[in-house]
């Protein structure tokens, strides 16, 4: 059995080098907060060979400055100084043999970024995160949050807080319903990706509000379509599905956590959330987010 699963890794890795599994779309605004996000980024595309888009979105402003005697728009400023940063990254990525294309736009991050998808066919979204930052986050959710909700391709998000190592366990939390059990695929490929040999799955339930409905019945076909599979699993009683799910984290050294994320509209975010939002932005775990409706 060890024979066949490492045959299954190896020629894994060598369609991948064929034909990659992603064009990976990665998000910055240049600052500290995306260093993880651009770090994880290389490592999956040489993982993948991938090939990477790099956006960068400016807000327009209005005004000029004078200087030596020229007058110039703060557009053409901000601008300039951005794409000397965007060069810089360029060649950080030419030089580790990763081909790259970066585009600087102005405009909303959320039109831009579906624009770049739908015209350059990214499938996979890769930014990092502060964490909120105050009250007009949480009404309407920081950038990283409103990606999560709003793009329709998965998305992973690295925190700014994250120490940087290895990925060599990967969590995947989930309701474990049928409709959705075609995450657990593309879980399976990341993982190969990593050359990781098994995953943890974790369900987290409450006595009175039974969030993740666990169904035997449901296990048991997971463990039947993934039989060449190494999968534990776990369940964790607690009121709360992201304190719950934190204390698995940490208990068991995760450095991935999986899960989903459906579209909400801001009336209904506002009111509900959005458990995976919230995960994006309060966890020190890099996550990658798949969508309900994805393709």
């Amino acid at each position: 059995m060890y024979k066949i699963k490492q045959s299954i890794f190896f020629f894994n890795k060598l369609w991948n080098r064929l034909w990659p599994m992603y064009k990976i779309l990665f998000l910055t605004d240049f600052s500290e907060y995306s260093q993880n996000a651009k770090i994880f980024t290389k490592l999956l595309a040489k993982a993948d060979n991938s090939e990477v888009i790099v956006l960068h979105t400016l807000s327009p402003v209005v005004g000029s400055i004078t200087q030596m005697g020229f007058t110039v728009e703060l557009n053409a400023v901000l601008y300039d100084v951005a794409q000397q940063s965007m060069n810089e990254i360029e060649v950080e990525f030419r030089d580790e043999g990763i081909k790259i294309s970066t585009t600087i736009r102005s405009g909303n991050i959320l039109d831009e970024a579906e624009n770049v998808i739908d015209t350059m066919n990214a499938n996979l979204i890769i930014m990092g995160t502060h964490g909120k930052s105050g009250l007009l986050d949480k009404m309407i959710g920081s950038t990283a949050a409103q990606v999560v909700t709003q793009m329709d391709i998965p998305t992973i998000v690295i925190p700014f807080r994250y120490q940087f190592h290895p990925i060599k366990n990967i969590t995947f939390a989930h309701q474990l319903e049928s409709p959705k059990l075609k995450h657990l695929t593309e879980t399976f490929k990341m993982l190969d990706l990593f050359g990781i040999q098994q995953l943890n799955i974790v369900h987290i339930y409450s006595k009175e509000q039974d969030v993740y409905q666990a169904d035997t019945n449901i296990v048991n076909e997971i463990k039947s379509q993934f039989s060449d599979r190494i999968i534990n699993f776990y369940y964790v009683n607690d009121e709360s599905v992201v304190n719950g799910l934190y204390g698995f984290l940490k208990g068991h050294q995760t450095e991935l956590l999986v899960t989903s994320s459906n579209k909400k509209t801001f009336w209904k975010r506002l009111v509900s959330g959005n458990i995976s939002a919230t995960l994006a932005t309060e966890f020190d775990v890099p996550i990658f987010i798949l969508k309900d409706r994805q393709a």
